[in-house]
């Protein structure tokens, strides 16, 4: 059995699994077909190596990308909820109540 801890989230920043999505999106359309030979699937993950190698480089000397403002405000809104509840400024509904208004989509 694996521990449960492996599986709790609370306290994470990332919220969604955007990421794993984007590099399936990423893999399907650099790879063009739906069942690539073993030759096409080798030589895409070496660029991948070259790709993931490039992108270290330029983390490591301080670069980073750009986040989206709306999402960083939002993110910033979801940060303060979490903290008047972990400093008993509100309850436990008031907290979910809050998050579904923030994250609710607005009809037009």
């Amino acid at each position: 059995m694996l521990d449960i801890d492996l599986w709790k989230v609370f306290g994470f920043d990332s919220r969604t699994n955007n990421v794993c999505e984007g590099y399936h999106n990423r893999l399907n359309s650099r790879i063009c077909c739906n069942h690539p030979n073993v030759w096409d699937l080798i030589n895409f993950m070496k660029g991948e190596e070259k790709r993931v190698e490039r992108i270290k480089l330029q983390w490591s000397s301080g670069a980073s990308k750009p986040k989206n403002i709306r999402t960083t405000a939002l993110q910033s809104r979801i940060n303060t909820l979490y903290d008047r509840y972990k400093n008993y400024l509100i309850a436990a509904s008031d907290l979910l109540n809050s998050l579904s208004l923030i994250v609710a989509k607005k009809k037009l």
